[in-house]
């Protein structure tokens, strides 16, 4: 028993907890200032994700799709839905083939174009006006509704929310209607990955909740429920103020790491 006593008096959690009881108030002042950091750290993460951002320069796949965007046209779609509702004929119905409608539509591909996170357009007709020779791909069977596929850079989120409002106002300024959609897998994928990140964090709020239901229920004490919050929220702040202060963007891969941090 002695043996047992006194080897266990000699482990470094032991060291710890004599340290702890020895200096109280330089442990909390240092505690206090770590966790202060730490938030400004937080301050400082880049939540604003790209669908290449697990990709790092020296990487095969990052160089061969940046010398594809540069010299080919972008790599990510981006898919727009045009009805041709409003460019119906004399007689109601809904056709593309309707000169009206025509003229509006050159005149948006010719727009799109020239923006600088687009870097080619494709749809039922050309940037010349022609009639693309695989038209069939770019309409509807009811003739009604046209597609225009576009290749963008790799934007962030942010940058996907600017350019899709810049394209809503320069179609309502050509077609006078908001008879557009935006879609395509880029844009799903970022969406999603923000949505990750936001559903891991509010699972974060929901594991501290119980931990404190539980501590609550079990010891019957609401000063020991409040101090187990700490040992969970500290590590936590701690791992995003390092990724906030070296550059680390707050993405689905990296987040995890938080979980495997409560966890432990």
């Amino acid at each position: 028993i002695e043996r047992l006593v006194l080897k266990r008096e000699k482990t470094f959690s032991f060291q710890i907890l004599a340290a702890v009881q020895k200096y109280p108030k330089l442990i909390m002042c240092t505690s206090v200032a770590v966790v202060l950091v730490s938030m400004y750290g937080i301050a400082k993460i880049d939540s604003d994700v790209t669908v290449l951002g697990d990709l790092r320069e020296g990487n095969k796949l990052y160089t061969d799709i940046n010398f594809v965007e540069d010299n080919f046209g972008g790599t990510l779609p981006l898919e727009l839905i045009v009805s041709a509702e409003n460019g119906s004929n004399s007689k109601g119905v809904n056709l593309i083939d309707n000169p009206h409608f025509y003229n509006k539509v050159n005149t948006f591909l010719n727009t799109l174009i020239n923006y600088d996170d687009i870097k080619s357009v494709s749809g039922y007709w050309n940037l010349n006006g022609d009639i693309n020779i695989q038209q069939y791909k770019y309409t509807n069977k009811n003739r009604n509704e046209i597609r225009l596929s576009c290749g963008i850079r790799n934007i962030d989120s942010e940058e996907a929310e600017i350019l899709k409002n810049q394209i809503r106002q320069d179609y309502y300024r050509i077609f006078e209607n908001n008879n557009l959609n935006i879609t395509g897998s880029t844009l799903l994928a970022l969406k999603m990955n923000k949505y990750l990140i936001s559903s891991l964090l509010n699972s974060f709020i929901l594991a501290f909740f119980i931990i404190f239901i539980s501590i609550n229920i079990l010891f019957k004490s609401f000063k020991l429920s409040l101090a187990s919050m700490l040992p969970n929220i500290i590590p936590l702040l701690c791992a995003g103020g390092v990724m906030g202060f070296i550059g680390i963007e707050l993405r689905p891969a990296t987040a995890m790491t938080f979980s495997i941090a409560l966890g432990i």
